[in-house]
């Protein structure tokens, strides 16, 4: 995944160790069946965290679920590259003045990652985080497929989000296929205005 986004189960999500190590600073549990546990950072601070409760259904609609479950990871996504561009900033006026080991732990610190999570980390939660790579990173189905299979390889777990699911993927990327066509037909009319 991009390296702010990291996809697991339940049991992930309730390991602090794990979540210390990999630096979680959100959680995104997309399982109505797994219920919140409060965490808090290395800091001290509790994680950001958001339930978008989905069922592992074939009669499951996700389209009401992926906006909010985006805004949540863009808000994290948002937050880090702020804080990035402003330690950048700070760091270059207390480099004359620190150690380059002050500075690295004060990165570490403002780091935003986000565990998208269900029960097991098979089927929901691995069809949001394909769901987000297609509209935020354009990537194609089979591209974030491919990719969320490559990292989350586990013995004896296979990504395999339900035939409904993926058949609501696959609509998914036509419709944003269409939107991206859409916007381009919009521009190229707009800009033929400007040419007469």
């Amino acid at each position: 995944m991009p390296g702010f986004l990291y996809l697991g189960s339940g049991r992930d999500a309730r390991d602090e160790e794990e979540l210390h190590r990999w630096k979680i600073s959100h959680i995104l549990n997309v399982a109505s069946d797994w219920p919140k546990h409060a965490m808090t950072d290395k800091q001290g601070r509790e994680l950001q965290y958001l339930q978008v409760p989905l069922e592992d259904r074939y009669s499951e609609n996700i389209s009401w679920a992926l906006d909010r479950a985006f805004e949540f990871i863009e808000e994290a996504r948002g937050v880090q590259e702020r804080e990035t561009n402003e330690k950048k900033e700070q760091e270059k006026e207390e480099k004359e003045t620190e150690e380059n080991e002050s500075e690295g732990e004060k990165v570490i610190e403002t780091e935003r990652r986000v565990l998208v999570h269900c029960a097991v980390g098979k089927s929901r939660s691995p069809t949001i985080v394909m769901a987000y790579l297609m509209k935020h990173h354009n990537m194609s189905l089979k591209d974030a497929y491919n990719l969320v299979m490559q990292k989350r390889r586990l013995p004896g777990l296979n990504v395999c989000p339900n035939n409904s699911f993926m058949r609501q993927l696959m609509a998914y990327e036509v419709t944003l296929s269409q939107e991206k066509l859409q916007g381009i037909l919009s521009l190229s009319l707009s800009l033929s205005f400007f040419v007469v």
